[in-house]
């Protein structure tokens, strides 16, 4: 028996409004996701941000100095040594610097695996020194803007192009995390030229990318799961009373179901009744007993079946409904209210 849609469960309007606004939902949650990307590739990286402070931060007043400090550790940049560090002195950068980690970081630098310890005194605090004494006349000759205010008016472009003239860039590795180190000479308030350095782990970027997005996502992720479990439940829902509904039609017209229960089968009301003008059409075959004495059972059978088959098709044809089977005898349904009378029993 094939399945009548019109008897599967409705979608009842409080379920369609929920579906709706769910939707609505998702697009506006996912257009704030596309957004907040949109907003976040536009601004400049945590690695480019690392260079640009480090200028400013050169150009910058002591009383200043604390809260851009603040504001590059926000975004994961860590200063040091913090007012920088003259490049003349008759102790050797490499020295200073050590001394320097030692003060600041305390006993996290000095409990550094052996390894690490071992490469930031022996290979990168030294070329470093190397290369700041070798490029210190290199970074004199550099037209760089004389003040901060000079510094801001600057483009985005020019401020990129006079960070990638100065900075200079090396790695090292922190507690197993790897590291840029930016570093720079440049001017201090009193003109003698200083050591400037800032650092960035690597995983900066995915870290400020995540906190940049978080809540979006995780607010579609979860809208996204509510929706899929609802109409989950749904369509188990839907599944459960179209069995019922097979179930029924094995006993029950399709025809009488889909009048008692034009809501769905879900929504049948028990205990109702109603009146209608109808046309029952009662039919048997005559002399059926004595008929079936000369037959054997599946002649019986095959002459039922094709008496059946017959009668059905013209029943069909003016829009009737088979009732019930009683031995040879049909019982048959015309004109339900939403049919014309121009098709009774003829």
């Amino acid at each position: 028996m094939s399945t009548n849609t019109s008897l599967i469960p409705k979608i009842d309007l409080r379920s369609k409004i929920i579906e709706i606004i769910t939707v609505l939902i998702l697009l506006a949650e996912s257009a704030w996701v596309l957004f907040s990307l949109q907003h976040k590739l536009n601004q400049p990286t945590v690695q480019s941000r690392a260079m640009h402070l480090l200028i400013q931060y050169a150009f910058e007043t002591e009383e200043h100095k604390k809260g851009l400090l603040h504001q590059a550790e926000r975004e994961r940049i860590y200063f040091w040594p913090g007012n920088g560090m003259p490049v003349q002195s008759q102790v050797s950068l490499t020295t200073r610097l050590d001394q320097v980690l030692s003060e600041r970081y305390g006993e996290e630098y000095l409990s550094l695996p052996a390894e690490e310890l071992k490469m930031m005194r022996e290979s990168t605090l030294p070329w470093l020194e190397q290369v700041v004494l070798e490029r210190a006349d290199v970074w004199k000759s550099i037209n760089f803007p004389e003040n901060l205010e000079q510094w801001f008016t600057l483009s985005k472009d020019e401020k990129s192009f006079i960070a990638t003239s100065l900075v200079q860039m090396t790695r090292y590795t922190w507690l197993g995390y790897d590291k840029h180190l930016y570093f720079a000479v440049l001017p201090n308030q009193n003109g003698t030229l200083s050591l400037f350095l800032s650092a960035v782990a690597d995983n900066v970027e995915i870290l400020s990318f995540l906190e940049a997005t978080w809540l979006q996502m995780l607010l579609l992720i979860v809208t996204l799961i509510l929706f899929l479990v609802y109409n989950f439940k749904l369509l188990l829902d839907s599944r459960k009373i179209l069995a019922i509904t097979q179930i029924f039609e094995k006993f029950v017209p399709r025809q009488f179901l889909q009048k008692i229960a034009t809501d769905g089968i879900e929504n049948i009301q028990l205990g109702r009744a109603e009146s209608d003008h109808v046309t029952v059409l009662f039919c048997d075959i005559r002399s059926f007993t004595s008929l079936s004495e000369s037959m054997n059972p599946q002649e019986i059978l095959n002459f039922l079946n094709s008496y059946f088959k017959h009668m059905n098709q013209p029943i069909a044809k003016k829009e009737g409904i088979i009732d019930k089977y009683v031995g040879d005898a049909i019982m048959a349904v015309f004109n339900f209210p939403e049919f014309d009378d121009k098709y009774e029993a003829e």
